[in-house]
């Protein structure tokens, strides 16, 4: 049962292992990862290549694509919650611990031939 427990936190703390975070347009940095909203509901994740003026630049599956700055509603940047990741690690490392000092020499039931 303890194990079954270990195994789920692992599971729910790597889930969180990536948060978005809300920027302003002004704050975009290139090579960054971003999701935009934009105003019709769309929502597009792209790494950011540029940005001028009145467009931004996103890289979205090896292509380029060209946003307006005004037809986007919020953004927010992908980061890695290195807790979350560091707990899950831990996590998964003192359950396989755990599991291996648990486990019995005789867990097979019967005699393996020689």
């Amino acid at each position: 049962m303890r194990i079954t427990i270990l195994v789920f936190a692992a599971f729910f703390l790597l889930q969180s292992c990536q948060v978005y975070k809300p920027r302003e347009i002004s704050e975009m940095k290139n090579g960054k990862t971003y999701e935009l909203t934009l105003y019709n509901g769309q929502t597009v994740e792209g790494i950011c290549s540029k940005t001028t003026e009145d467009n931004i630049y996103l890289k979205t599956n090896e292509n380029i694509v060209t946003f307006p700055k005004e037809k986007v509603s919020s953004l927010k940047r992908r980061k890695t919650n290195f807790l979350a990741l560091a707990g899950g690690i831990t996590l998964v490392t003192a359950g396989t611990i755990f599991l291996i000092n648990d486990s019995k020499e005789e867990a097979i039931p019967f005699q393996i031939a020689d």
